[in-house]
């Protein structure tokens, strides 16, 4: 009897350990998750700032659901002060 206390008592451990290993990573993934998205917003709305100024004639809708790769070379030319057919370029518009 008591050796499957003993028994239990470890696999409950196990399953706790194994739990906690599980919930801990899905929890970090989820970080990793926000920092991204959070990432791709800050680039998103600096780039938008940027080519309202320079182009505030054009839609901005042109500029919705890029990734963060294509936010930064937009924000880049941008800087680099290349004409709106160059932009448009980038972003695949």
């Amino acid at each position: 009897m008591f050796h499957l206390f003993i028994i239990l008592f470890c696999s409950f451990i196990l399953f706790l350990d194994v739990f906690s290993l599980r919930f801990n990573r899905i929890r970090q993934e989820g970080k990793e998750e926000g920092l991204k998205e959070g990432e791709l917003l800050k680039a998103k709305e600096k780039t938008l700032m940027l080519f309202k100024s320079k182009y505030p004639q054009e839609n901005v809708q042109i500029l919705e659901n890029l990734t963060l790769l294509q936010y930064d070379q937009t924000f880049d030319a941008l800087l680099e002060n290349e004409d709106l057919k160059t932009i448009k370029k980038i972003i695949g518009k």
